[in-house]
């Protein structure tokens, strides 16, 4: 089976793109990368559409609306960022029921973790990249925790801000 795994974000080096990129590449029998966003980076990821043409793919900005309608397209979400306080890309991602795979760093790798609800690793190496993409299984997130679903969500906004 290939897996459609979608990236979503600023399209800058800490995201960890770079690696997901050339670690999709290196397992393009089994991964077809979607990139939405812009950045610095956006000249590479469209360098490697015309060097891996059927295994990376670029779509630019997209408006959040649009975007959370495409997530029904994919098996899962990956942005292997080096930092991220929390990630709503994430949540979006949880609540169209597709699972993440994310670094133990971020925000949210807790939930992530103690629902099964996607694959955390302990770095963005290529490697790490590589072996998580190998054991990706064909999985929806359907029995989200409370704390994760939108209404949930909102009020820690609020509460916060």
């Amino acid at each position: 089976m290939v897996f459609d795994v979608v990236f979503v974000g600023k399209l800058i080096p800490r995201k960890g793109l770079i690696q997901l990129v050339l670690a999709s590449i290196l397992e393009h029998n089994r991964i077809n990368l979607h990139v939405y966003g812009e950045g610095p980076l956006q000249y590479f990821v469209r360098f490697a559409c015309l060097m891996a043409p059927k295994t990376v793919f670029y779509y630019g900005y997209v408006s959040n609306k649009d975007l959370i309608r495409e997530y029904n397209r994919f098996h899962y979400l990956c942005v292997p960022s080096m930092r991220e306080a929390f990630g709503l890309v994430y949540i979006e991602a949880l609540n169209a029921g597709i699972p993440v795979i994310l670094l133990k760093n971020e925000g949210i790798y807790d939930l992530v973790f103690d629902h099964n609800l996607g694959v955390v690793l302990e770095n963005n190496k290529v490697s790490s990249l590589r072996n998580a993409l190998r054991k990706l299984e064909s999985k929806k997130c359907v029995n989200l925790p409370r704390e994760l679903e939108w209404e949930s969500i909102m009020k820690i906004y609020l509460d916060e801000f």
